[in-house]
């Protein structure tokens, strides 16, 4: 078996126990292709290692054959379309079991559903019981339909994804977020003159390492902290004393390292109440934070991804509503009930597409 044979098998496994929000729509395709072709069985199928799974149909009994039997199967192995006006007169069909026995089809005519790496997982097609022919309109029509399908299977994979990832993203995040709340904080106490009145290891270990300095009690904050941070400290410190808390992520850059710093000031305060100084505490959020943007840049792109997909979505089916606008200028929609039928079911899967896009455009979950 060839790797391409491999990662089409694989891909109709994962479709074939993918839960689709899409069936009604999928659905709609199958009765407007029997439709827009005239005839009464229409079949949306995936074609596995050795079976054909009929997926959706229209007029049809059967939800699987042997893949040594399907139609499908041939048009998954050349890539191409196939229509066959009469199967009994056909020597690669005359004998088979699906012509000789129920459902005795004689027109075939099916085009193959291709994912955008060129996996083609099995066919659009309708059928006929009796011999039949399709013209390149309504080819052109299928193939389009069957574009559709795809880009409908491939969004809620997408969706399935995007699922995925939110639940493990805010499971990381969950997890992360409780290690680092059992790490003890760097944590330090200054007097009015911001001179140390006591110092925990972490902070230490923090100074010694970025600043190369030993820290003691009643050392000044201008001794071992020397660049542009000592100002933003100062100013902080100041806002402390005067009984206000200053608490913030802040981004500190070094030679050798850099960090994410939750960071918090809070008046520190004798039995009595009064300040006596200031209380600083930092905790490292580093993976945190990169952990957020990495997940808000993964919805981003998951968002363009299902922005992308509906959009390309959209212009098969506005190629549909061009055909039944033609068909209405003239007259021909009026005259039947089925048209009618299929001009609302078009116009309800466009607007359901518009809700796609508005939503991924605005950043909302589609979900």
């Amino acid at each position: 078996m060839s790797r391409h044979e491999e990662e089409r098998l694989a891909e109709v496994d994962r479709l074939l126990t993918l839960k689709t929000t899409k069936d009604g729509d999928l659905q709609d395709i199958v009765r407007l292709a029997a439709d827009l072709c005239g005839v009464p069985t229409a079949l949306i199928t995936l074609v596995g290692k050795d079976a054909q799974h009929v997926q959706y149909k229209h007029c049809f009994n059967t939800t699987s054959t042997a893949r040594e039997d399907a139609f499908c199967a041939h048009i998954v192995d050349s890539g191409k379309a196939l229509v066959v006006p009469d199967a009994r007169k056909d020597t690669r069909f005359e004998s088979n079991p699906l012509v000789t026995g129920d459902p005795h089809i004689r027109f075939y005519a099916g085009v193959p559903l291709t994912t955008f790496d060129g996996l083609h997982l099995g066919g659009l097609c309708v059928i006929d019981s009796v011999p039949g022919e399709l013209s390149e309109q309504q080819q052109h029509i299928l193939n389009i339909l069957a574009s559709q399908v795809v880009q409908l299977l491939e969004y809620d994979a997408s969706k399935a994804i995007l699922k995925s990832l939110l639940e493990n993203a805010r499971s990381e995040e969950i997890k992360m977020s409780s290690f680092f709340q059992s790490l003890g904080c760097a944590h330090l106490i200054l007097d009015k003159e911001l001179k140390v009145l006591a110092y925990n290891k972490t902070v230490a270990d923090f100074i010694a390492l970025n600043y190369k300095v030993a820290m003691y009690v009643g050392q000044s904050l201008p001794e071992f902290i020397t660049d542009q941070l000592l100002v933003i400290f100062v100013q902080s410190s100041k806002k402390a004393l005067q009984g206000e808390i200053v608490r913030g992520e802040r981004h500190i850059k070094y030679v050798n390292a850099e960090y994410w710093l939750d960071i918090c000031y809070e008046p520190a305060r004798n039995p009595e109440g009064e300040i006596i100084g200031v209380s600083y505490s930092a905790v490292d959020i580093s993976e945190r934070v990169q952990a957020r943007q990495q997940r808000e840049e993964k919805e981003r792109m998951l968002h363009s991804i299902a922005f992308n997909q509906a959009h390309g979505l959209r212009r098969p089916v506005s190629s549909i509503k061009g055909i039944l606008n033609m068909l209405r200028d003239d007259g021909t929609i009026q005259q039947s009930p089925y048209l009618t039928n299929m001009e609302e079911r078009i116009e309800f899967i466009d607007e359901r597409i518009l809700q796609i896009m508005n939503h991924t455009r605005s950043g909302e979950n589609p979900a």
